[in-house]
């Protein structure tokens, strides 16, 4: 399953990203882009996370896998225990999950997390671009060389632009030998 956040627009072909292969793991993702931060790191070790610390913003995940590690009331139970030690929550909590996993850690690009800036982009590298913090694109008084693609995605008709999620399983099938 293809997981996004409501602030990540697609500008390319999601193919590179559901072709990864997810035998026996988890999820695939992209490393935070504060994962490097001194002081995020502090608030890592405060959570007891020594590994990756991935963004939860694009996740393709193996819920086959993930259904047989975990148990949904044993989550709900930890997210009750430690709730006010999020600060992340959906992404706190699915790092601490997985925290003992392999994961698969995708190119930045798959998932490229914006924060407001005057940065310009290679499109055509980035298969969603992800917009971090605020203001949110969508927010009147957003000023970003970025705001643009937000919008033009929203005016899309297609989900997948490039194939729709069935052509592209229909394009996996391999043909029958006659």
């Amino acid at each position: 399953m293809l997981y996004l956040d409501a602030d990540a627009v697609f500008l390319n072909d999601v193919r590179k990203i559901y072709d990864t292969n997810l035998d026996g793991k988890l999820m695939a993702c992209v490393m935070d882009v504060g994962y490097n931060n001194v002081k995020m790191k502090e608030y890592f070790k405060k959570m007891n996370l020594d590994h990756l610390y991935f963004n939860s913003g694009v996740l393709l995940m193996n819920l086959k896998e993930m259904r047989k590690r975990w148990n949904a009331d044993d989550i709900m139970k930890y997210i009750e225990e430690n709730n006010s030690r999020f600060s992340f929550p959906d992404q706190d909590v699915l790092n601490t999950l997985t925290k003992n996993d392999e994961l698969v850690f995708l190119d930045k690009y798959c998932n490229f997390q914006m924060f407001v800036s005057k940065l310009r982009l290679s499109y055509h590298k980035v298969v969603f671009l992800h917009y971090l913090c605020r203001p949110k694109p969508w927010q009147h008084y957003f000023l970003n060389i970025h705001e643009w693609l937000f919008w033009k995605d929203w005016e899309r008709k297609d989900l997948f632009h490039k194939m729709t999620f069935g052509e592209y399983l229909a394009s996996k099938k391999k043909p029958k030998n006659k």
